[in-house]
């Protein structure tokens, strides 16, 4: 069965309300913003029958999948194409009727992430690194040469793709941070600002410039750069709970875990 295109935000709003999430499974987090532009992009479908609905939002090499479950014993329709389901959760293990719902229906645990934040007060100052250069790119080529990086260091299921038409905004709102060494791009930093914190939404450095201090000098840049405004200014980033590197760097920073964790799975055709 194929999905069906969502084509308006009143056709999403009426399904909402046909499938109350009150005393359902679902992993639902899209926020009404972030719907209507999944909309107006074309990239939002869902299949619904009698007692679930399934939504999807089209990416580069999967669909992200949304659901609101009344009856688990209920099959997900075959779709054809590579699912990718995010669990949020708090303390160590993810709900588990939600994880024995996703594993019958032929979805197999994938990455687990953590959620840290800290307080602009609580925050380390910076060592300085003279062979590295950070700066905020306006250039919305340098913000397709750090979305390459992106796609080149993430998983490829449950990673939140930068499309290209975004790419002039980011360059615009000065939301990418570059690093640069003997005048080449050799890391970046995506941030965002949501919730009234500043969030690192991506970061990665090229293969050849790992283990010289690049993801630090642009973490210390971007932390700076919102620090200024004020001592409680807040943090936050999700970070890959195997990634022990990055972990580390967050750590000595001065991040905090928050007790929040993320748990993906994916099903492939």
């Amino acid at each position: 069965m194929q999905p069906h295109k969502i084509t308006t935000t009143e056709e999403y709003a009426d399904l909402l309300n046909r499938y109350d999430q009150r005393g359902r499974l679902s992993n639902l987090y899209i926020l009404p913003a972030e719907a209507a532009a999944h909309i107006r992009a074309g990239r939002l479908s869902a299949i619904c029958t009698e007692h679930n609905a399934w939504l999807f939002v089209s990416q580069p090499t999967c669909l992200r999948t949304y659901y609101i479950v009344g009856d688990p014993t209920e099959s997900l329709p075959h779709v054809g194409s590579p699912l990718a389901v995010e669990l949020l959760f708090r303390g160590i293990e993810a709900p588990a009727a939600d994880k024995d719902m996703l594993e019958r229906n032929g979805f197999r645990a994938h990455l687990v992430r953590d959620h840290y934040a800290a307080t602009a007060a609580q925050l380390i100052a910076a060592a300085p690194t003279a062979t590295i250069a950070v700066e905020a790119t306006t250039n919305p080529n340098e913000v397709q040469a750090a979305c390459r990086l992106f796609a080149d260091a993430f998983d490829p299921y449950t990673s939140d793709p930068i499309t290209p038409d975004r790419h002039v905004q980011i360059a615009q709102e000065r939301a990418m941070l570059v690093a640069r060494q003997n005048g080449c791009v050799v890391g970046a930093l995506h941030r965002e600002l949501r919730g009234g914190a500043a969030w690192v939404a991506h970061v990665a450095v090229a293969p050849e410039a790992r283990g010289q201090h690049v993801g630090q000098s642009l973490l210390d840049k971007f932390v700076a750069d919102h620090a200024a405004q004020s001592e409680r200014a807040r943090f936050a980033l999700w970070v890959q709970q195997g990634n022990a590197a990055a972990v580390a760097m967050y750590r000595q920073k001065g991040f905090k875990p928050t007790g929040r964790s993320s748990l993906s799975f994916i099903k492939l055709p």
